[in-house]
């Protein structure tokens, strides 16, 4: 230890210089850096040591270090991860699973356009490939189309497909003629076909109309089995009951046929043609006075109907009324010009067939 004023060595602790007299301050430590070991004294520093106390103005190495990884640290990598992984899940929830997107709204479908367009042409279930049958089945087999998106296109063409439906068979019923925006029963079961998927309402009508074109097509065992059926699904259903009556004639079951044509006549009393079909099974069967009171309650339902005096007719003829059948095939006559034009197929007979022949039984 040293005197601060006369450089004279003075022992440790001593609080007096014993030269100068100089008050000596206790030894105090120097101050140990953080991160830095603590000055050293004596021989091992070695000769010319240098003894050094960090100021205030020294970063401690510590914190040196510190600061100088933080400036380092690959933050540009970290970034650009990050913005990797962003891009992944936005790719990911918006076209990576489904190919249409969930995060930005889903580009326009050619195909529902094509469908709108079909639907409004009233290209229902042709042509084929470009109806709106065609196009919804493409479009329901697609894994790109959300749900909402084909239940949309199903409440459009429901309500058209439920009206096109409903006037074929008013026709059908108040006129025994396919409606002439189809060529066949066959392409109108097409319809009823998609109709019955979307609504099992007219799963019915499907069936009615599988068993009247497979009774145009000559298979009266398979027009049977279909009528059947919707007639279980749609018990006490005139036209269901109508179509089983037919099958039974053409099977020449006049019993089986009498008893559906009963039931039909009964379910729909306002409907002309069970009645005239009865009618025509008294006829065939040679009961000739109830074939000619059920024709009369015919024309009651519809008067200006000319097969109906056509056949009536032939049964005044049968029972020797002459007067009264020439009177009918009249009427026959008349009618058979309103609407004009009729063809026989249409009307039951041949006009001009029967001009001939009343002539020959004396009517002129």
């Amino acid at each position: 230890m040293q005197c601060p004023g006369c450089q004279k060595p003075v022992p440790e602790g001593a609080k007096f210089c014993g030269f100068c007299g100089a008050a000596l301050s206790p030894a105090v430590p120097h101050p140990t850096v953080r991160g830095e070991a603590p000055p050293v004294s004596g021989p091992e520093a070695g000769p010319g040591a240098v003894f050094r106390v960090a100021g205030p103005e020294e970063a401690a190495p510590s914190e040196a270090v510190g600061e100088a990884g933080r400036r380092g640290f690959p933050w540009v990598l970290v970034w650009a991860l990050a913005g990797a992984g962003l891009a992944f899940l936005v790719y990911w929830f918006g076209v990576g699973r489904t190919g249409r997107g969930i995060l930005w709204p889903q580009r326009p479908n050619p195909a529902m356009a094509q469908f709108r367009e079909a639907l409004h042409q009233d290209r229902l279930v042709t042509p084929e490939g470009q109806s709106a049958y065609d196009i919804y089945l493409q479009l329901k087999n697609d894994p790109g189309i959300k749900p909402e998106k084909l239940r949309e296109l199903v409440s459009e063409a429901t309500p058209r497909l439920v009206e096109v439906q409903r006037s074929v068979f008013q026709k059908w019923r108040d006129e025994s003629k396919l409606d002439p925006r189809f060529h066949s029963w066959a392409e109108f079961c097409r319809l009823l076909e998609w109709l019955s998927t979307l609504d099992a309402t007219y799963v019915p009508e499907y069936y009615y109309c599988q068993g009247q074109a497979a009774f145009e097509a000559g298979d009266y065992n398979r027009a049977l089995t279909a009528f059947q059926q919707a007639l279980q699904r749609r018990p006490n259903w005139a036209l269901a009951l109508n179509g089983i009556g037919r099958c039974y004639v053409r099977k020449r079951d006049w019993s089986q046929a009498e008893r559906y044509y009963r039931q039909a006549a009964a379910a729909d009393p306002a409907w002309v043609y069970p009645v005239a079909n009865l009618a025509g099974v008294y006829w065939q069967t040679k009961r000739y006075a109830e074939a000619e009171q059920t024709y009369r309650q015919a024309l009651q339902l519809a008067p200006t109907k000319p097969y109906l005096h056509y056949s009536l007719g032939h049964v005044y003829l049968q029972t020797r009324r002459r007067p009264q059948a020439c009177a009918a095939f009249q009427n026959a006559l008349k009618y058979s010009q309103n609407p004009p034009g009729q063809r026989p197929e249409d009307l039951g007979f041949d006009p001009e067939e029967l001009r001939r022949q009343m002539s020959r039984w004396g009517c002129y």
